[in-house]
């Protein structure tokens, strides 16, 4: 008796991967899953096509069933790997991409995409590893170039990001993240036109996905606002951020944002007391600084300054007190749990914080940290019940540069950072979260030093030797070379580049050149630029 074939469909869908022809492959698995057949590669196959539809999650359910049929492969976890960076689910991806070039280390594409998720993540220098694994595994991967180019802009290394962007583009003369790192080059160097044509460029390519051609009209407004065409620029900033939102807000559609997360946690503060007990703290590390703020307003600058300094290390901006974010701010009404917890609940809290240190920083014995996260502002409960008396370095600038900066400048989409994509809502929550550092102020037990990025500017060793009084150590002149320093160290924020740069008045003021389409918000930041002294 002679043992059935498999069905021809399986045939056709062979055929057309000999082929090359995926457009029918995935086709082909489509209609066979619809007829009822169930195999890992059909999942697999229409995966893809869900992913090349923009349907992320159904892309992700189909691998997750591919790999319940089958043994892991490299590929279909790198596949997943990938889904899960689409959805900002950064730690999952990157269990999900361990495994994967574990399981496949010669896999070019699993270095990628794991390079891919540190690079959102915000480790740069892992990323980098990552990324020059996959091109030394394949060097016809254009992806990787074009990442490492983009890497090598973000830390001023020009002369490099051209040659790595022009490798990419050899490989693959549409890659719009080789364009984007030919941009920043042409923008360093002065040269505001051949950045305008390339971005438009890419803004205009059929072949351009939406997130890239959003990314392409922000680097044309930035080449527009640097030949003075601030009318153009705006519209541009306006395009890009529409395209993310329409993007990525439906991905907040169920969980608190931002704005709504700062109201409530300003209301809970108001009607929580007994913050001002100040129990002693048995943690055998010194209090960490704490450099906050908001977005924009010099927090990253401030981070690298400190690191300069032998006794301090600035970490990247993580979530270092995310189990006590999650058990005590998320949930409604756990600011008055927080409050009453006593020192013995508070320990487990600082345990966890110290080691997401070690495990960021590494090697911390003897150094003071700087947990440099702006929004940390909307914290401070959190830190003062972990850390009562903690030093709080609140940088300032300008409000109405600190809201257009913010959005101006892209970000790694987040509930934080989706509110910057409307011009009001960034207007608003800049307000929420000021009112809620004030109210801080009154009410918890941390100490506070504010340091305008302007008064900085004019007069750096006055500002940073007051700093230093203020966290109790001496001055040292490293301080003032910080921006070399910054270049090795992968700064992940948007501010690199312009850190990278050294101290700068560019920045002051810009505010003026936008005073028309900042006209509806300027009213709402009025009462911060007097209080403020602007």
């Amino acid at each position: 008796m002679m043992t059935p074939g498999p069905p021809p469909i399986f045939l056709e869908i062979d055929r057309a991967m000999r082929a090359g022809d995926m457009t029918r492959a995935t086709a082909l698995a489509c209609q066979a899953l619809d007829s009822g057949h169930a195999d890992p590669v059909l999942f697999s196959l229409r995966s893809h096509w869900h992913e090349t539809h923009g349907r992320v999650d159904a892309a992700l359910r189909d691998l997750e069933r591919a790999r319940a049929m089958a043994p892991p492969d490299g590929r279909t976890l790198a596949a997943a790997g990938r889904c899960l960076t689409k959805l900002g689910r950064l730690e999952e991806a990157r269990l999900v991409l361990d495994e994967a070039v574990t399981l496949a280390p010669a896999l070019a594409v699993a270095h990628y995409e794991k390079g891919f998720a540190l690079d959102q993540m915000g480790e740069l220098l892992a990323a980098q590893q990552s990324y020059q694994q996959a091109m030394a595994l394949d060097p016809h991967l254009a992806d990787a170039p074009a990442r490492l180019a983009a890497l090598a802009a973000r830390r001023s290394d020009w002369p490099r990001a051209r040659d790595l962007a022009a490798k990419a583009l050899a490989l693959q003369p549409g890659s719009a993240v080789a364009q984007f790192a030919l941009v920043m080059v042409d923008m360093a160097s002065g040269e505001f036109t051949a950045a305008e044509q390339r971005a438009r460029q890419v803004a205009g390519s059929s072949q351009t996905t939406d997130q890239a051609r959003a990314h392409a009209l922000n680097f044309l407004a930035d080449s527009l606002d640097a030949q003075n065409r601030p009318g153009e620029a705006f519209a541009a900033y306006v395009a890009a951020n529409q395209i993310l939102l329409d993007l990525f807000a439906s991905r907040f559609e169920s969980q608190e944002s931002g704005l709504p997360f700062a109201l409530r946690m300003t209301g809970e503060l108001e009607q929580t007391g007994g913050w001002k007990r100040a129990p002693a703290t048995r943690t055998p590390m010194p209090t960490p600084v704490f450099v906050s703020g908001f977005a924009r307003a010099g927090t990253t600058l401030l981070g690298q300054i400190l690191d300069s300094h032998p006794r301090f290390m600035t970490l990247e901006e993580k979530p270092l007190l995310i189990e006590g974010m999650q058990e005590f701010l998320a949930p409604r009404g756990g600011m008055a749990r927080l409050a009453a917890l006593s020192e013995e609940g508070c320990e487990p809290y600082r345990a966890l914080y110290w080691r997401h240190v070690r495990e960021q920083g590494g090697e911390i014995d003897g150094k003071i940290v700087v947990d440099q996260t702006p929004l940390n502002t909307l914290h401070l409960a959190l830190i003062a019940r972990l850390f009562p008396g903690a030093p709080i370095v609140f940088a300032l600038r300008d409000p109405r540069d600190v809201v257009l900066s913010c959005f101006r400048r892209l970000f790694v989409v987040n509930p934080y950072t989706v509110e910057f994509l409307s011009l009001d809502r960034t207007a608003r929550f800049y307000d929420a979260t000021m009112r809620h550092a004030l109210l801080a102020r009154e009410k918890l037990p941390l100490r506070f030093h504010d340091l305008r990025n302007e008064d900085l500017v004019a007069d750096f060793d006055g500002r940073i030797r007051a700093l230093c009084d203020f966290l109790e150590v001496p001055f040292d002149p490293a301080m003032a070379r910080f921006a070399e320093r910054s270049k090795s160290r992968g700064v992940a924020t948007p501010s690199a580049t312009q850190v990278a740069r050294g101290l700068s008045s560019d920045g002051i003021g810009q505010w003026r050149r936008y005073e028309v389409q900042l006209g509806a918000v300027l009213p709402l930041l009025a009462p911060w630029v007097r209080h403020f002294g602007y």
